[in-house]
């Protein structure tokens, strides 16, 4: 039997599911035809070509009309026929709206650095490190990228496997394109130039934008000693000091290098390669300096403004002087100390060259120095011409080395051209490796430019309660060829100009209402800002087109809206003298922005549909409404067919947003709706709250209300009810509205919830319509977001929303606006509307009844404590989908109910006549136990059915036949538990059923206590852990030990016989039982052994055929017997072996074999000498051995003793 001597059997069950995914390569075949116009006559001599040769592409279809026009407009498919040009202009349209592409996805398995540093001769000569990179990866696709980085860099050598490598770039990064998939190889080799900083004395090689890898080591030579080396971010580097062979690949097998290897073998992931070492003092290989320039070319309308910030580094000898040549033609020459206001004017010699006179020599001790250096170079007026810039040659100290970079504001963009030393870094930047540089400005023959005026624009727009305010700020950011003296305006119609805060010197003139104009009132130029303010009153907008829509309160004051669609003011011409002459320059607005400020005016805004010029949020074009949340900034489109930007602002007040949330229950005789509407406060809390009440829930006379109380950094919800009040129309009549006060306080929202029950209206064919009375708010004072919708029917009936509702299903389930966890079962029907006012019916519709579904079933068995064999039955049900409410229940003969509960709440069933004279009732359940799984409880007794023969057979605890009711309709059960819960003083004897028991026994063998031992097993599970296994369905840890026996079976409903009796009394009459067998076995006759023996093991097998139950309680009963029937077993061996050690002790006893014979020893002439025994035996004769556990007189025979001599 399972459970007994504390094993579990169990079965383990191993599932390996394998999922197979099959992947193929999804090809995409985009071709573009080009068809080219046939000419309109065709030389008659040159005959028609066959349709065989014709250019046609792969998979044409060929369609034969006879016009063009006819067949085109008679085909069912909608054609555009264009022209190749078109078809290519609009190709070009489209192509930038195409999204970029994808990022690399394969990331760099290793990289491998190599190389070494060398120091070219010569003047102006810079130590170059010779890199190599090798970079291990595998793709898993063809004609993938891998992206490599590198921006900027001038590869000298590029190997993907050996062979060449097809590259593509984004933003400047490069990424090779690999054809197969599989590991490969890509070995890239560039210089890399290294910079010596004379201050910290060390050598700095920068590799910008460096191939990211998981494995990263670096294998570096340089000439000569090394102190230290290091990567910023990889650590410090080991060095390793001697000849070392050429690691470039075109010296591989040439000779060697004496110096410095620097090594690493993690180095780690990087995206910038700063690799610094410190060379011995006395071996500083390299120039005796550095001079390092920051050049910046502005070039203007008629000069070129140069500014040039140096630093010279002495590494060996001594500076007191420093000469300089600068292009031809510089003039206005400047310099200053770092960090110092004081400029000192220069003067060039006829060579060109200016000369400084260093404050302090420069010597390995004060290793730099740093200034300033400005001049100018005049344009002239034609063309044409090439003109030296950024030209700045280092004279003396002689032999030192120049490097820096060069930055060019060309705001004309005019033509740049550079070769030899200068590399192109960016746009306008350069990087220069010695001087002089060779960058020159071109001006053409007969170039002029107009005048041109570039501004920035910033406008402010504030709606107050009286008026419409629209602010403007025009940065001017660049002049060039003007002098300028007059701006004006396009300004709105109907927006009066504020001249208050305008500045003495300007004057404003309106000549027209759509033109202000801005000019000096002296000779002074006009200031970089200028500001200017308009505003119109709001009783002059134009109202809200819609006016006041449906749904407003009659209680409440209908609150000031309006919209109003405007251009705001534009800087469109500027005057000037442009070389003494008055022109009208160009303006040119670089970019604008419009702020929405937020302000204590609680208004809400919204930009309309007739909105032009303006991008919305993420840079997309506005083509709808669009709700404004100050503050908030929206840019200017400037790439647009609107230059200006026009306003289609709508204001109203703010509103609380409403949320609406129902719950439908429908059964075929009622249904319930339990409705929440959710309020969120925005600004502040309104003291009233007026909602329109459907005619269905009028007679409410109060509502619960949750108010979210802010306290700290957390809500708590305080419940309140809070009665409606009636709003009278006009003339008294009693209308749809309902005003609520809420109480006094600050809350940031607030739950309304609202109940209703009412009888479904079916027809005789068993359908109908359902009208959801939907409490709202009031329009003016909330904006209701949502409508969401969940309805749970039972099985007999379906729901469905009617033909052509503005309600749609809803996907997403929404979660509670309080954060707790909710126990509802999915919804049989879910929908949502963003139409506040739109009307919810649903239609209901008759089917056949389904069984109802018990995941769960848990069936609990008290007996009576007394000898009347009654038993008490809780027959519990967990119910997640209903068949139908109304549920007819028979209870099994002799069977009396006592009480029915649905989720703890008593339930009065209605009792029916049944034929079999049984127990009959019907439930009927409410509609609000849809929502959730229902508990239903059904209590009942059961009787025992004995034979009447008399008072003997009454005393027989005969067995209690436990059946369940039958339902109908009927229940599907899952899985079945069954429970007997006993006192201690009661032992189940007898159980008879289909289900197997559960594995949870154990015996009383943790303690010492004997008695413990003696103990009937019992069950590790307790009721409480089977009622939260009924809910929830998870097995608790098992509570306190209890006499409670559990089966289960898996869905079927059988049946179960039990009989109990007293634990005394089954104890003493099993183990007395026992101890009888015991005694038949050790002291019976011979011949009755074997059939006590058989009767003993025919018993135990009809107990076993007839109840594997009595079997086990059988055994248990008769463990005190046994352990009788052990003992004396134990203690007639003991004793037995007790008087063979004692005849063995005896003087002239010892063993002799099994059946030797004992002979009369001779008589002696002297006196035998008297053994020292305790037992005084006669002479010649040995004690009776006791009988043996077998009845058998045991002992062993002992020799007769020797003769004495």
């Amino acid at each position: 039997m399972p459970g007994i001597g504390g094993c579990k059997r169990g079965v383990v069950v191993k599932v390996l599911a394998v999922w197979g995914l099959l992947l193929g390569p999804v090809v995409l075949l985009r071709g573009q035809e080009n068809v080219s116009q046939a000419e309109s006559k065709p030389a008659a001599s040159k005959p028609a070509p066959a349709l065989d040769n014709l250019p046609l592409p792969k998979d044409q279809i060929i369609v034969v009309v006879e016009d063009l026009k006819q067949a085109l407009e008679r085909s069912p498919v909608r054609w555009v026929l264009l022209s190749p040009e078109a078809y290519q202009k609009l190709l070009q349209q489209v192509q930038p709206s195409r999204p970029a592409e994808n990022p690399a996805e394969v990331l760099l398995a290793e990289c491998h650095y190599q190389g070494r540093v060398i120091f070219p001769q010569g003047a102006g000569s810079r130590p170059l490190l010779l890199l190599q990179m090798r970079l291990l990866f595998a793709t898993t696709r063809s004609q993938q990228r891998v992206e490599v980085g590198l921006k900027g860099a001038r590869l000298t050598r590029a190997e993907l496997d050996g062979g060449p490598v097809s590259w593509t770039s984004n933003d400047g990064r490069l990424s090779a394109v690999v054809a197969s998939p599989g590991r490969h190889e890509l070995v890239l080799e560039t210089p890399i130039a290294v910079s010596y900083d004379a201050g910290q004395r060390q050598y700095t090689a920068v590799l910008e934008n460096a191939p990211p890898a998981a494995i990263t080591t670096l294998d570096i030579v340089v000439p000569g000693k090394v102190r230290s080396a290091s990567v910023k971010n990889g650590g410090m580097l080991r060095l390793e000091f001697g000849e070392w062979p050429d690691p470039s690949p075109a010296k591989s097998g040439g000779g060697k290098i004496a110096g410095t290897r620097l090594l690493s073998d993690a180095v780690g992931v990087l995206s910038r390669l700063e690799l610094s070492w410190q060379p011995v003092e006395s071996q500083l290989p390299g120039p005796a300096g550095t001079l390092t320039g920051n050049i910046v070319v502005t070039l203007r309308e008629a000069v070129v403004e140069t500014e040039a910030r140096l630093t010279l580094s002495v590494r060996q000898g001594e500076v007191s002087q420093v000469r300089l040549r600068l292009p031809p033609g510089s003039s206005q020459i400047f310099w200053s100390e770092e960090n110092r206001a004081t400029w000192n004017s220069l003067s060039t010699d006829g060579q060109g060259t200016v000369t400084l006179q260093l404050p302090t020599p420069l010597s390995s001790s004060t290793p730099s120095w740093s200034w300033t250096l400005r001049w100018q170079q005049n344009l002239p007026q034609k063309g044409p011409v090439r003109l030296a810039i950024a030209r700045l040659e280092l004279i003396e100290p002689a032999e030192y080395q120049q490097f820096g970079t060069i930055e060019l504001n060309n705001p004309e963009n005019r033509p740049v051209s550079w070769n030899g030393n200068v590399q192109a870094i960016e746009a306008n930047r350069f990087r220069y490796l010695a001087q002089p540089v060779q960058l020159e400005l071109r001006l053409e023959e007969g170039s002029t430019l107009p005048p041109l005026v570039e501004v920035q624009a910033q406008y402010s727009v504030l709606v107050t309660p009286q008026a419409l305010i629209v602010r403007g700020e025009w940065q001017l950011t660049r002049v060039q060829r003007l002098n300028w003296r007059e701006l004006e305006f396009d300004w709105p119609e109907g927006f009066e100009l504020d001249q208050r805060g305008l500045p003495s010197n300007l004057v404003v003139d309106q000549p027209q209402p759509r033109i202000v104009r801005v000019q000096l009132a002296g000779s002074q130029f006009l200031p970089h800002k200028i500001t200017l303010e308009g505003w119109t009153p709001l009783a002059s907008a134009s109202p809200h087109p819609s006016g006041q829509v449906g749904g407003q309160s009659p209680a409440s004051s209908a609150p000031f809206k309006g919209r109003k669609e405007f251009a705001l003011p534009w800087l469109v011409r500027a005057y000037g003298e442009h070389y003494g002459r008055n022109v009208q320059a160009e303006v040119r607005v670089l970019e604008a922005k419009v702020q929405f400020p937020a302000t204590q005016f609680l208004f809400q805004l919204t930009l309309g549909p007739q909105t032009r010029g303006l991008l919305g949020p993420g840079g997309r074009r506005l083509y709808a409404q669009l709700p404004l949340h100050p503050p908030a900034e929206l840019p200017w489109d400037s790439h647009g067919a609107e230059e200006r930007i026009v306003l289609d602002l709508a204001w109203q007040p703010h509103l609380a947003a409403a949320q609406w949330e129902g719950k439908l229950c429908v059964t075929r005789q009622r249904w319930q709706l339990e409705q929440v509407l959710r309020w969120q406060f925005s600004v502040t809390t309104p003291p009233v709250l007026n909602l329109q009440v459907p005619p269905e829930l009028r007679e409410l006379q109060r509502v619960r209300l949750r108010l979210a109380v802010p306290k700290a950094k957390t809500l708590t919800w305080q419940e309140v009810w809070v009665p409606l009040e009636t709003v009278s129309q006009q003339g008294g009549e009693e209308s749809s509205w309902r005003r609520l006060v809420l109480p006094p306080g600050t809350f940031t929202g607030c739950e309304m919830h609202f109940n209703h029950t009412a009888p479904l209206d079916m027809s005789e064919r068993g359908d109908g319509t359902l009208p959801v009375p939907i409490v709202l708010p009031a329009r003016d004072e909330a904006e209701l977001q949502t409508l969401r919708l969940r309805c749970w029917h039972t099985a007999d009936l379906m729901v469905t929303p009617v033909p052509g509702s503005l309600w749609q299903a809803d996907q997403d389930r929404p979660s509670s606006a309080r954060g707790d966890s909710t126990d509802e079962l999915a919804p049989d029907l879910a929908l949502m509307s963003l139409v506040a006012d739109a009307p919810l019916v649903l239609q209901t519709r008759s089917v056949p009844p389904r069984p109802s579904l018990a995941d769960r079933l848990l069936v609990l068995l008290q007996p009576a404590q007394d000898r009347s064999s009654r038993m008490s039955v809780q027959a519990k049900y967990w119910l997640t989908g209903l068949g139908s409410t109304t549920l007819t229940l028979q209870l099994p003969p002799d069977a009396t109910l006592t009480q029915v509960l649905a989720n703890r709440e008593k339930i009065t069933p209605s009792p029916e006549s049944a034929e079999d004279g049984s127990s009959r009732f019907r439930l009927l359940i409410e509609p609000r136990f849809l929502s959730r799984g229902l508990l239903l409880e059904v209590h009942y007794r059961l009787s025992a059915s004995r034979p009447d023969a008399g008072p003997t057979m009454a005393m027989i605890p005969w067995p209690v036949r436990c059946r369940l009711p039958e339902s109908e309709p009927g229940i599907e059960p899952g899985v079945v538990r069954w429970a007997l819960l006993l006192e201690p003083s009661w032992r189940p004897v007898y159980v008879a059923t289909s289900a197997l028991p559960e594995e949870n026994w154990h015996w009383h063998f943790d303690s010492l206590a004997v008695w413990n031992w003696l103990q009937f097993p019992t069950s590790q599970r307790s009721r409480q852990s089977l009622e939260s296994w009924l809910t929830s369905g998870r097995d608790t840890s098992p509570g306190e030990n209890a006499p409670l026996y559990v089966w289960r079976q898996h869905g079927a409903i059988g049946e179960m016989q039990v009989a109990i009796a007293a634990r005394h009394a089954w104890t003493l009459g099993c183990s007395l039982i026992a101890v009888l067998v015991g005694a038949v076995w050790l002291y019976g006759p011979r011949w009755l052994r074997l059939p006590a023996l058989l009767v003993a093991a025919a018993a135990l097998l009809l107990l076993a055929w007839w109840s594997s139950w009595c079997l086990v309680a059988t055994f248990a009963g008769a463990l005190p017997g046994i352990l009788i029937v052990a003992v004396l077993i134990l203690a007639i061996e003991l004793q037995r072996w007790w008087w063979e050690k004692r005849l063995e002790w005896q003087a002239g006893f010892e063993s002799a074999p099994l059946g030797s014979t004992v002979q009369q020893p001779p008589p002696a002439s002297a006196a035998p000498v008297k053994p020292r025994s305790t037992v005084e035996a006669p002479a010649g004769q040995l004690p009776h051995p006791l009988p043996s556990s077998t009845g058998q007189p045991g002992g062993l025979p002992s020799r007769s003793p020797s003769p004495s001599n």
